[in-house]
């Protein structure tokens, strides 16, 4: 969409795309309240806590807890968020935790013993159910907490062909500060 000309343009459904953004801004918003607000479970090795989650799609959030705030470091999205959190718990598999070994401890190490690592202890997840729109949530999310995740939020945006298309969001999340608060 040109908008350069000063112009701006209906969408199909009749909003602008300055509605349409308001409209993707205020549902985003209320995805990070709820991944904010959402029960915060240790990533421990065969939780309990697992028994709950649904075999559902939705977006998830790594944390950290630094001095009583709770900081997020990785965010993704599956279609099956009891597969993905298995995956992480029970199997100690998951590419954000091999992240965070990596970086922060002495050795890389690619193994099911990965979750009795140091760097992995004070490690939580929460998630939220998303049945559509997880991959715009996922992007949503980063572009909100960029500044503490271990995603790649600049690569990751200009990869895609249409990655012009969320300068508005990087734009509008200038003001907001990026801790998780």
């Amino acid at each position: 969409m040109d908008t350069t000309t000063g112009q701006t343009k209906q969408s199909g459904t009749g909003a602008t795309s300055r509605q349409m953004n308001q409209i993707l801004l205020t549902h985003g918003e209320l995805v990070v309240q709820q991944a904010s607000m959402a029960q915060k479970r240790p990533i421990i090795r065969n939780p309990d806590w697992l028994k709950h989650v649904p075999y559902l799609g939705g977006v998830y959030v790594l944390w950290r807890n630094q001095v009583g705030d709770w900081i997020p470091i990785y965010v993704g999205e599956s279609s099956n968020l009891w597969d993905r959190l298995y995956e992480m718990t029970c199997l100690g598999r998951h590419n954000a935790i091999q992240k965070l070994v990596d970086k922060e401890g002495e050795t890389p190490i690619r193994n099911v013993s990965i979750l009795e690592r140091p760097e992995i202890n004070g490690i939580h997840v929460s998630f939220v159910q998303l049945p559509i729109g997880r991959k715009e949530a996922e992007e949503f999310l980063i572009a909100k907490w960029r500044k503490t995740l271990i995603n790649k939020f600049d690569k990751r945006f200009q990869r895609r062909t249409d990655w012009q298309a969320f300068e508005w969001l990087q734009k509008d999340f200038s003001h907001f500060s990026a801790d998780a608060k």
